[in-house]
Protein backbone atom coordinates (compact mmCIF):
# COMPACT_ATOMS: atom_id res chain seq x y z
CA UNK A 1 0.00 0.00 0.00
CA UNK A 2 1.26 3.07 -0.84
CA UNK A 3 1.76 6.43 1.38
CA UNK A 4 -0.06 9.33 0.45
CA UNK A 5 1.90 11.92 -1.62
CA UNK A 6 2.13 15.04 0.35
CA UNK A 7 4.79 16.65 -1.83
CA UNK A 8 3.01 20.25 -1.58
CA UNK A 9 4.34 20.25 2.12
CA UNK A 10 7.86 21.59 0.75
CA UNK A 11 5.63 24.96 0.22
CA UNK A 12 6.58 28.08 2.76
CA UNK A 13 2.36 28.35 3.45
CA UNK A 14 2.59 24.82 4.35
CA UNK A 15 5.62 25.39 7.59
CA UNK A 16 3.68 25.43 10.45
CA UNK A 17 1.81 21.88 9.67
CA UNK A 18 3.83 18.67 11.19
CA UNK A 19 5.49 17.07 8.67
CA UNK A 20 5.31 13.33 8.04
CA UNK A 21 7.81 11.70 10.43
CA UNK A 22 8.94 8.03 11.80
CA UNK A 23 6.13 8.20 14.29
CA UNK A 24 3.63 8.83 11.23
CA UNK A 25 5.28 6.03 9.48
CA UNK A 26 5.01 3.68 12.10
CA UNK A 27 1.03 4.50 12.80
CA UNK A 28 1.23 3.96 8.63
CA UNK A 29 2.51 0.17 9.17
CA UNK A 30 0.02 -0.63 11.71
CA UNK A 31 -3.08 0.52 10.01
CA UNK A 32 -1.51 -1.41 7.02
CA UNK A 33 -0.71 -4.74 9.49
CA UNK A 34 -4.17 -4.84 10.47
CA UNK A 35 -6.62 -3.50 7.20
CA UNK A 36 -8.23 -7.09 7.00
CA UNK A 37 -8.51 -6.87 11.00
CA UNK A 38 -10.24 -3.69 10.72
CA UNK A 39 -12.54 -4.40 7.46
CA UNK A 40 -13.55 -7.26 8.87
CA UNK A 41 -15.11 -5.26 12.00
CA UNK A 42 -17.17 -3.52 9.56
CA UNK A 43 -16.19 -0.07 10.65
CA UNK A 44 -18.68 2.91 9.88
CA UNK A 45 -16.58 6.02 12.05
CA UNK A 46 -13.37 6.46 13.69
CA UNK A 47 -11.56 9.67 15.10
CA UNK A 48 -7.55 10.14 15.32
CA UNK A 49 -5.30 13.39 16.96
CA UNK A 50 -2.45 13.91 14.60
CA UNK A 51 0.08 16.03 13.77
CA UNK A 52 0.28 19.89 14.03
CA UNK A 53 2.76 22.24 16.40
CA UNK A 54 -0.16 24.43 18.03
CA UNK A 55 0.55 25.86 21.42
CA UNK A 56 -1.33 23.72 24.43
CA UNK A 57 -4.35 25.98 23.94
CA UNK A 58 -4.72 24.83 20.29
CA UNK A 59 -3.86 21.56 20.82
CA UNK A 60 -7.28 19.10 21.01
CA UNK A 61 -8.05 19.37 17.39
CA UNK A 62 -9.31 16.58 15.46
CA UNK A 63 -9.55 15.15 11.95
CA UNK A 64 -11.49 12.12 11.75
CA UNK A 65 -12.59 9.34 8.98
CA UNK A 66 -16.24 8.31 9.44
CA UNK A 67 -14.98 5.35 9.69
CA UNK A 68 -11.57 6.83 10.45
CA UNK A 69 -11.19 10.03 13.04
CA UNK A 70 -8.02 12.12 13.25
CA UNK A 71 -7.55 14.39 15.96
CA UNK A 72 -5.42 17.72 14.77
CA UNK A 73 -5.67 16.94 10.82
CA UNK A 74 -1.67 17.84 10.68
CA UNK A 75 -1.10 16.74 6.98
CA UNK A 76 -3.69 14.90 6.42
CA UNK A 77 -1.74 11.72 5.28
CA UNK A 78 -3.08 9.55 8.20
CA UNK A 79 -6.04 9.73 7.31
CA UNK A 80 -5.91 9.35 3.66
CA UNK A 81 -3.98 6.57 4.29
CA UNK A 82 -6.88 5.24 6.71
CA UNK A 83 -9.35 5.48 3.91
CA UNK A 84 -6.62 3.63 1.75
CA UNK A 85 -6.90 0.88 4.07
CA UNK A 86 -10.79 0.94 4.58
CA UNK A 87 -11.35 1.27 1.14
CA UNK A 88 -15.30 1.67 1.29
CA UNK A 89 -17.90 3.70 1.49
CA UNK A 90 -16.63 6.07 4.12
CA UNK A 91 -17.23 10.20 5.50
CA UNK A 92 -14.30 11.55 6.82
CA UNK A 93 -14.57 14.19 9.45
CA UNK A 94 -11.46 16.22 10.43
CA UNK A 95 -10.92 19.42 12.57
CA UNK A 96 -8.10 21.22 13.22
CA UNK A 97 -7.46 24.78 14.51
CA UNK A 98 -4.15 26.01 12.12
CA UNK A 99 -5.69 26.33 8.60
CA UNK A 100 -2.76 25.75 7.03
CA UNK A 101 -3.34 21.52 8.40
CA UNK A 102 -6.50 21.88 7.01
CA UNK A 103 -5.56 23.28 3.24
CA UNK A 104 -2.84 20.52 3.76
CA UNK A 105 -5.50 17.75 4.28
CA UNK A 106 -7.44 18.89 1.30
CA UNK A 107 -4.62 18.86 -0.93
CA UNK A 108 -3.64 15.67 0.24
CA UNK A 109 -7.52 13.98 -0.20
CA UNK A 110 -8.01 15.56 -3.50
CA UNK A 111 -4.60 14.44 -4.85
CA UNK A 112 -5.41 11.97 -7.61
CA UNK A 113 -2.22 10.14 -6.94
CA UNK A 114 -3.95 9.22 -3.70
CA UNK A 115 -6.88 7.21 -5.55
CA UNK A 116 -9.68 8.74 -2.79
CA UNK A 117 -11.91 10.19 -5.18
CA UNK A 118 -12.97 7.25 -7.22
CA UNK A 119 -16.44 6.40 -8.24
CA UNK A 120 -18.25 4.68 -5.34
CA UNK A 121 -21.23 2.03 -6.69
CA UNK A 122 -23.20 3.17 -9.92
CA UNK A 123 -20.65 6.30 -10.14
CA UNK A 124 -23.14 8.51 -7.65
CA UNK A 125 -20.86 8.41 -4.61
CA UNK A 126 -16.84 8.86 -4.29
CA UNK A 127 -15.31 6.11 -2.37
CA UNK A 128 -14.72 8.39 0.65
CA UNK A 129 -15.72 11.90 1.46
CA UNK A 130 -13.70 13.95 3.36
CA UNK A 131 -14.95 17.42 5.49
CA UNK A 132 -12.47 19.19 7.30
CA UNK A 133 -13.71 21.74 10.38
CA UNK A 134 -12.20 24.74 11.95
CA UNK A 135 -11.99 23.86 15.57
CA UNK A 136 -9.63 23.25 18.07
CA UNK A 137 -11.57 21.23 20.29
CA UNK A 138 -13.66 18.23 20.41
CA UNK A 139 -17.18 19.28 21.69
CA UNK A 140 -18.33 20.03 18.44
CA UNK A 141 -18.56 16.26 17.95
CA UNK A 142 -19.34 15.02 21.48
CA UNK A 143 -22.84 15.02 20.85
CA UNK A 144 -23.12 13.90 16.99
CA UNK A 145 -20.70 11.41 16.43
CA UNK A 146 -18.97 8.00 17.53
CA UNK A 147 -15.72 6.16 16.12
CA UNK A 148 -15.21 2.68 14.95
CA UNK A 149 -11.67 3.72 14.33
CA UNK A 150 -9.25 6.05 16.32
CA UNK A 151 -5.97 6.92 15.76
CA UNK A 152 -3.95 9.09 18.00
CA UNK A 153 -0.58 10.82 17.76
CA UNK A 154 -0.14 12.22 20.82
CA UNK A 155 2.03 15.13 22.22
CA UNK A 156 4.70 12.82 24.66
CA UNK A 157 7.74 14.56 25.45
CA UNK A 158 7.93 15.13 29.28
CA UNK A 159 7.85 18.25 29.86
CA UNK A 160 7.81 20.38 33.07
CA UNK A 161 4.74 21.25 34.80
CA UNK A 162 5.38 24.90 34.98
CA UNK A 163 5.48 25.03 30.75
CA UNK A 164 2.20 23.86 30.72
CA UNK A 165 -0.54 26.06 29.28
CA UNK A 166 2.57 28.59 28.24
CA UNK A 167 3.44 29.74 24.81
CA UNK A 168 6.02 27.53 24.60
CA UNK A 169 4.45 24.33 25.10
CA UNK A 170 3.64 22.64 22.18
CA UNK A 171 1.67 19.53 20.91
CA UNK A 172 4.69 17.65 21.05
CA UNK A 173 4.58 18.46 24.93
CA UNK A 174 3.20 15.94 26.59
CA UNK A 175 3.56 17.44 30.39
CA UNK A 176 5.17 15.83 33.36
CA UNK A 177 4.79 12.40 34.29
CA UNK A 178 6.76 10.44 31.40
CA UNK A 179 4.86 12.77 29.30
CA UNK A 180 1.44 11.51 30.29
CA UNK A 181 -0.23 14.02 31.59
CA UNK A 182 -1.64 15.68 28.32
CA UNK A 183 -2.19 12.27 26.96
CA UNK A 184 -4.09 10.70 29.38
CA UNK A 185 -6.29 13.62 29.84
CA UNK A 186 -7.10 13.88 26.25
CA UNK A 187 -7.64 9.90 25.78
CA UNK A 188 -10.31 10.89 29.21
CA UNK A 189 -12.02 13.04 26.64
CA UNK A 190 -11.79 10.50 23.27
CA UNK A 191 -13.54 7.91 25.59
CA UNK A 192 -17.26 9.50 24.65
CA UNK A 193 -16.51 9.30 21.13
CA UNK A 194 -15.75 5.51 21.14
CA UNK A 195 -18.31 3.36 19.27
CA UNK A 196 -19.51 0.32 20.90
CA UNK A 197 -16.97 -1.66 18.61
CA UNK A 198 -14.06 0.81 18.07
CA UNK A 199 -10.83 0.09 17.34
CA UNK A 200 -8.11 3.03 19.20
CA UNK A 201 -4.51 3.54 18.09
CA UNK A 202 -1.87 5.47 19.72
CA UNK A 203 1.89 5.87 19.38
CA UNK A 204 3.92 6.34 22.40
CA UNK A 205 7.95 6.57 22.98
CA UNK A 206 10.04 4.75 25.38
CA UNK A 207 10.03 7.23 27.83
CA UNK A 208 5.75 7.12 28.22
CA UNK A 209 6.49 3.84 29.89
CA UNK A 210 4.30 2.26 26.99
CA UNK A 211 3.12 -0.87 29.61
CA UNK A 212 2.09 1.58 31.93
CA UNK A 213 0.25 3.68 29.96
CA UNK A 214 -1.63 0.66 28.45
CA UNK A 215 -2.75 -0.08 32.06
CA UNK A 216 -3.70 3.43 32.89
CA UNK A 217 -5.57 4.34 29.02
CA UNK A 218 -7.45 0.70 29.49
CA UNK A 219 -9.07 1.85 33.28
CA UNK A 220 -11.01 4.30 30.87
CA UNK A 221 -12.14 2.36 28.89
CA UNK A 222 -15.30 0.60 29.14
CA UNK A 223 -16.42 -2.72 27.07
CA UNK A 224 -12.61 -3.03 26.67
CA UNK A 225 -11.61 -6.40 25.03
CA UNK A 226 -8.14 -6.26 24.45
CA UNK A 227 -5.06 -3.99 24.95
CA UNK A 228 -1.73 -5.05 22.99
CA UNK A 229 1.41 -3.25 21.66
CA UNK A 230 1.11 -4.14 18.21
CA UNK A 231 4.38 -2.18 16.52
CA UNK A 232 7.41 -1.21 18.05
CA UNK A 233 9.83 -0.10 16.54
CA UNK A 234 13.90 2.00 16.64
CA UNK A 235 13.80 5.44 15.14
CA UNK A 236 17.08 6.93 15.75
CA UNK A 237 17.32 7.91 19.48
CA UNK A 238 13.56 6.75 19.57
CA UNK A 239 11.91 3.89 20.41
CA UNK A 240 8.14 4.01 19.30
CA UNK A 241 5.53 2.15 20.10
CA UNK A 242 2.02 1.51 18.43
CA UNK A 243 -0.74 0.17 20.95
CA UNK A 244 -4.06 -1.05 20.06
CA UNK A 245 -7.36 -0.87 22.26
CA UNK A 246 -10.18 -2.99 20.88
CA UNK A 247 -13.80 -2.10 22.32
CA UNK A 248 -16.68 -5.17 21.38
CA UNK A 249 -17.08 -7.92 19.25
Amino acid sequence: METPFYSHLKQLKFSSVYPPSEDTFVLLDALEADAEFLKNRGILSSITNYESLESITNYESLESITNYESLEVGSGIVSAFAGQVLDKQVVVVGTDINAAALDSAQLVVADPRNKLTKAGRGGKLPTVSFEFISSNNLVCLRDSFKFDLVVYNPPYVETDISEVGTITFSALSGGPDSGRNVLLRLCAELVPLLSSCSVFYLVLIARNRPEVTLDLISDLIPALVSASIVLDRRAGIEHLFVLRFVVGK
